[in-house]
């Protein structure tokens, strides 16, 4: 808080006007937005919970501007076409889910169960027929399917073959049998007629045909695919839109799998329990989501136009301001305070005197900010260097009611600072002062840095890493470095932290070229990786355009480049960034993934290690061999043998890791 010297002459806003918050002097929100509106019309009776009713998102509006965000950032026609597709397939999800329904409803598990006993029944009639026709004297499952088989083929052949003009069975004199060859007397032809008439007996007719019946259905139940893992892409497309009806689609699935389970056991003759009740398809839910966002797609097509184009602008900027105004409500409520002072200093103008103010400015100082400011600056030096630079922050008076402060050591006040401190002290004293100071502000403004650890010792600079780190958790942190190590220092202490690097660059003609990707001594594995393949294939028109020389030089490059990639692959994969070039600390927290390298890993590394020292041009090579360089398809492969490597162990460290992390309640289970 500073107090400013209001004099005589001088009107309270324009005095108040100097700690009025930088936001409103360049507002980031829009003036025509209800946000905007609502902010030009501040008063000091504004009441600050109506504001923050404005600044809540629901959920639904919040998922709004993602989508808004995101697909107004392409054109409309991919955005509208992506869209579509993410509507086709929640339309497949809830034709999957119905037919998965009409299967497993009570009336269909019952008319199994009932074809079931129906079946059952008319095969003990149809034993009974054939008992009561063929006598007990015959050998076992005559009468069965197996028999029925025979009978059946034994018929095609007497009438298509044997005796074709003959009934079956043929008993005309010197008939033979069809099955055994040997003539038939008058008691085996009798035989055949009364099996013949158990095959055209209407029991055995329906006995077979309500198992078929019963079969069709059960099979059909059996085949139906009740899983997660063909739709679980559908599901987690409709979670991100709504993770209430996500969570009813999988309890519908789970419910039906065992429903389906139940029904089946019932239905093979097991005294299971009662089928559970069903738990209901949310297909309407799906429905009203698929039709929202076909209908989201359609305004997608149609933003091709201007106009519709300005309509969805306009209503991404009002949910954004919305979004943002939540961060500005301490500027917000900082500023209805200002707006009451000043009403307040209004009346009571007269009143105040220059001498009054000053005084007060000098006591809230030394009350207040100085031991703040002093306190937080002895945290901040402590953070970025410890114990080894001994220095205290102290107030130096000040000017209209605004203290002012300086650096000095602890053992020698009297001495100049910058006469007794290295060029990289001063810079880690610089840094700690700044955010200090930072600390008092009333903002969460973006920081940007450039070379902040120039001179810095090497000893401190990942501590200036992990503090800038520290600090984007409360705002956005812009570092501009040429120091590769200090930005592997940036990484490795964000690892929990969003972060993003660029490159930028120069040509001999443009400066400030923004690249995504970092140059190649900056370079993660997968990075190179995705570089070398994407050289690898652009080497197929240096094969067919240049010469052979040409193509050599540029292969070798490309191998050069391989080889060291094979190398970060062995310290950032198989070590696991257990131990890093250039970083003094060891990172133990990885060493478990280091067991999961093997030898084959090993041998791998060094064969492909080796191919590629053996096609550089490293050392002068015989002139008598001249050998050729790899075919572009041969780069490729190289290339993406390295990555199965990396992928493989990634998997294997990964397995491994998760396999430890359940020793103990593995442990905890055999105990019981």
């Amino acid at each position: 808080m500073i107090v400013n010297v209001i004099d005589r002459n001088t009107t309270t806003a324009v005095a108040q006007e100097a700690v009025r918050n930088r936001v409103f002097g360049a507002p980031p929100w829009s003036a025509t937005t209800e946000v905007g509106k609502a902010l030009a019309r501040l008063t000091p009776a504004t009441d600050p919970a109506t504001l923050e009713k404005l600044a809540t998102l629901s959920p639904q509006e919040q998922a709004r501007l993602n989508r808004l965000t995101e697909d107004l950032s392409k054109s409309p026609a991919t955005a509208a076409a992506e869209q579509k597709l993410k509507a086709d397939r929640i339309k497949r999800l809830a034709d999957t889910l119905s037919l998965i329904a009409a299967l497993t409803t009570d009336d269909a598990l019952n008319n199994l169960l009932a074809l079931h006993g129906s079946a059952t029944a008319k095969r003990a009639a149809a034993r009974l027929a054939a008992q009561h026709l063929f006598g007990t004297d015959l050998l076992p499952e005559v009468g069965g399917d197996v028999w029925r088989t025979l009978w059946e083929a034994a018929r095609r052949y007497s009438t298509e073959s044997a005796y074709p003009a003959a009934p079956f069975p043929p008993t005309a004199p010197d008939t033979l049998c069809v099955l055994c060859q040997q003539p038939l007397s008058a008691e085996a032809i009798q035989r055949m007629e009364r099996f013949e008439s158990f095959i055209r007996d209407d029991t055995e007719r329906q006995a077979h045909d309500e198992e078929a019946k019963f079969e069709t259905v059960k099979r059909a139940l059996t085949q139906l695919a009740i899983s997660l893992r063909p739709v679980i892409d559908n599901i987690k497309e409709v979670e991100l839109h709504d993770k209430a009806l996500a969570r009813g689609v999988r309890r519908a699935l789970a419910s039906a799998r065992f429903r389906r389970y139940m029904g089946l056991r019932r239905a093979a003759g097991y005294d299971e329990k009662a089928i559970p009740a069903t738990e209901p398809i949310p297909s309407a839910e799906l429905a009203v989501l698929e039709s929202e966002i076909r209908k989201y797609s359609d305004d997608l097509q149609k933003a091709a136009a201007a106009e519709e184009r300005k309509a969805l602008e306009a209503e991404r900027q009002e949910l954004a301001d919305r979004a943002a105004l939540n961060t500005h409500m301490p500027a917000l409520s900082a500023e209805i305070a200002r707006l009451q002072a000043i009403q307040f200093l209004h009346t009571c103008i007269a009143d105040t005197a220059t001498n009054a103010i000053t005084t007060l400015g000098n006591k809230i100082a030394d009350q207040v900010l100085t031991p703040r400011l002093r306190d937080k600056f002895a945290a901040e030096i402590i953070e970025l260097v410890g114990g080894n630079i001994r220095v205290e922050m102290v107030r130096a008076g000040g000017q209209y009611g605004s203290p002012q402060y300086q650096i000095r050591l602890l053992a020698k006040p009297d001495a100049k600072v910058a006469e007794v401190l290295s060029e990289g002290e001063q810079t880690a004293v610089a840094i700690a002062a700044f955010l200090a100071e930072l600390a008092t502000a009333p903002h969460s403004s973006a920081l940007v840095f450039d070379d902040p650890i120039s001179s810095l010792d090497h000893r401190w600079r990942h501590k200036v890493a992990e503090r800038l780190v520290g600090e984007s958790a409360v705002r956005q942190v812009i570092v501009f470095t040429h120091d590769l190590i200090f930005l592997n220092d940036i990484e490795d202490a964000a690892k929990r932290t969003p972060c993003e690097t660029r490159h930028i660059c120069r040509s001999p003609t443009t400066i400030g070229m923004v690249n995504a990707e970092l140059p190649w001594d900056g370079m993660k594995v997968a990075a190179r990786v995705d570089n070398l393949e994407k050289r690898a294939r652009a080497m197929e028109p240096v094969r067919a355009t240049t010469d052979e020389e040409t193509y050599k030089r540029e292969a070798r490059h490309f191998y050069d480049d391989l080889r060291a990639a094979w190398e970060r692959a062995l310290e950032e994969v198989a070590f696991a960034h257990v131990v890093m070039r250039h970083r003094d600390y060891i990172w133990s927290t990885n060493l478990l993934r280091v067991s999961a390298l093997t030898e084959q890993d090993c041998n791998g590394w060094t064969d492909n290690f080796r191919r590629c020292c053996d096609l550089i041009a490293a050392h002068d090579g015989s002139r008598g061999r001249n050998r050729a360089m790899p075919e572009p398809v041969e780069l490729l492969r190289d290339v993406q043998i390295l990555d199965i490597w990396v992928l493989n162990l990634r998997d294997r460290q990964k397995t491994t890791v998760q396999a430890s992390s359940l020793m103990p309640l593995a442990a905890a289970a055999g105990g019981k």
